[in-house]
């Protein structure tokens, strides 16, 4: 009777106990596998961020490198240009300096000239 009735009372408490401890484990566990796969996702989303942070960071590191090789290019071409130029300047000087010696030699020959068709007249004008 009595005995059994509260042995029975007592092992229907136990599993209402392990199920109670059941159900609270599995909705604790259900609602941190919720919170860890939120932390997980913001993780995901975080490591995404920081990788596109790095592909961006790469793409302007090499647009910069790229801007300077083209600066260096262009800094070697002006150089090259201006070493042509002075070339070509050192060319002309030297061009406009024979064609002055050679007006100067002309000038002298004229003057040269000159005094002998003076000197021939001078002789003509006492013959006569």
């Amino acid at each position: 009777g009595a005995a059994e009735e509260k042995r029975l009372r007592q092992a229907g408490q136990v599993v209402v106990r392990r199920w109670l401890n059941q159900s609270l484990l599995a909705c604790w566990s259900v609602w941190l596998g919720a919170v860890a796969d939120s932390h997980l996702d913001t993780n995901d989303r975080l490591m995404q961020d920081a990788f596109s942070t790095v592909e961006a960071t790469n793409i302007v590191l090499d647009r910069a490198k790229q801007v300077s090789l083209a600066t260096m290019q262009v800094q070697e071409l002006e150089r090259e240009e201006a070493s042509r130029e002075r070339e070509n300047l050192s060319g002309v000087l030297e061009e406009s300096t024979r064609a002055c010696a050679q007006l100067q030699e002309r000038c002298m020959n004229l003057e040269a000239e000159q005094a002998s068709v003076e000197a021939s007249a001078a002789m003509v004008v006492e013959l006569e």
